[in-house]
């Protein structure tokens, strides 16, 4: 129940593509899994600074970059995952 309540998944996204929020008390993280050959551009929830922690080509524990408020969206690359948290 507590992680239905947590869960939010994203409507209106590409084929194949699938993307949702987990909200905690201290974060939430922003999840996307593209499965199309191509990347996708897809918009990033109204945050603050998010920072991407998992994409195509690395994985941490830290941030590999930020993004701010005026980035809108983000890329996704083909065959891919993207995890960003936003503190």
């Amino acid at each position: 129940e507590e992680v239905q309540q947590a869960l939010h998944f994203v409507d209106n996204l590409p084929k194949n593509v699938v993307a949702f929020t987990i909200e905690t008390e201290d974060e939430t993280l922003f999840v996307v899994y593209n499965a199309n050959p191509k990347a996708v551009r897809i918009a990033l929830p109204e945050k603050a600074q998010w920072e991407i922690c998992i994409d195509a080509d690395k994985a941490s524990d830290k941030a590999i970059r930020n993004l701010t408020a005026k980035t809108v969206q983000v890329e996704v690359q083909g065959i891919s995952c993207l995890v960003a948290v936003h503190r």
